[in-house]
């Protein structure tokens, strides 16, 4: 549910990493629970309603970045839209948006799989 209503594609994290979603209230000692069992784990960032990635630096420096994701996070919209930079950015935008599309139909319907096999 908080995903879906910050807009987090949980898809798009990287393959070797685990993000924690939670209250802030709660995460020192989320943190803390896993350290005792040898897991390492830090708070990175924070989740807020203005669907901007934001890099915070010491200091409170903060900076508007680009998310850059792992080859594998994004092949479907390579394969979609090709390796070569399209002449037309209106060109690339319907193939992108193609492609989010069936990436949102194949994460449904791995949910309701899931869902499913819960019963």
């Amino acid at each position: 549910e908080l995903l879906e209503k910050v807009g987090v594609d949980y898809l798009g994290v990287s393959l070797d990493a685990l993000l924690i979603y939670c209250s802030g209230n709660i995460s020192e000692q989320i943190i803390s629970d896993l350290a005792e069992i040898n897991i390492k784990c830090a708070e990175i960032g924070y989740v807020d309603n203005s669907n901007q990635v934001t890099m915070i630096y010491e200091g409170e420096e903060k900076r508007s970045i680009l998310p850059q994701f792992r080859e594998s996070a994004y092949t479907k919209i390579k394969q979609e839209i090709g390796e070569e930079t399209p002449e037309l950015k209106l060109e690339m935008e319907k193939k992108i948006e193609k492609a989010a599309t069936k990436a949102l139909k194949k994460r449904q319907k791995i949910i309701d799989y899931i869902e499913k096999q819960a019963l």
